[in-house]
């Protein structure tokens, strides 16, 4: 396990809240291992965020969850394709309601 894995989310920061309830038990089996859990909000920019987590936070375990509207753009070769995961649309709505 790495020493850190940072989620970065498609969407506003007013949901992290709900990331982070959705996300509780992973943040809770991590942390009992040593490992810190950052989420990040990415607005309207997840791939020019999260090339810039590749770049910045090598070490660490960087995950994008993206929002099934539309397709990726072709991953660039930094760009781990088994680090980039789709969510339905109805989730958005429940980390609102959180």
């Amino acid at each position: 396990m790495p020493s850190e894995i940072r989620i970065y989310f498609e969407g506003d920061k007013s949901l992290k809240a709900g990331f982070d309830a959705f996300l509780r038990e992973i943040r809770e089996r991590a942390g009992a291992a040593q490992c810190k859990v950052s989420i990040v909000a990415t607005g309207g920019t997840p791939e020019r965020d999260f090339s810039i987590a590749l770049r910045k936070h090598p070490a660490a375990w960087n995950v994008l969850l993206r929002d099934s509207e539309g397709p990726l753009q072709p991953d660039r070769p930094a760009s781990p394709a088994g680090s980039i995961f789709w969510m339905v649309e109805m989730m958005e709505s429940w980390f609102h309601a959180r």
